[in-house]
């Protein structure tokens, strides 16, 4: 899948300056809330989970999502 951002157009050319710099491989997909508006760069990008942090995250997220 390719870049798509409409509403974040320089976001794209950051991420991908970030991949070269470092090598790494980046996968996300992000929505805002209010507008609807998505943000997907190379979403369907299989990703490891490579840390215990991300669960204790997650559930805060999940949480706060919940509460409104």
């Amino acid at each position: 899948m390719q870049a798509v951002s409409e509403r974040w157009p320089g976001l794209v050319p950051e991420i991908e300056a970030v991949e070269r710099e470092t090598g790494g491989e980046i996968a996300l997909a992000a929505r805002d809330l209010q507008t609807g508006a998505a943000l997907l760069y190379k979403a369907d990008r299989p990703c490891k989970t490579a840390s215990v942090i991300k669960l204790p995250m997650l559930v805060h997220v999940a949480l706060a999502v919940q509460e409104g």
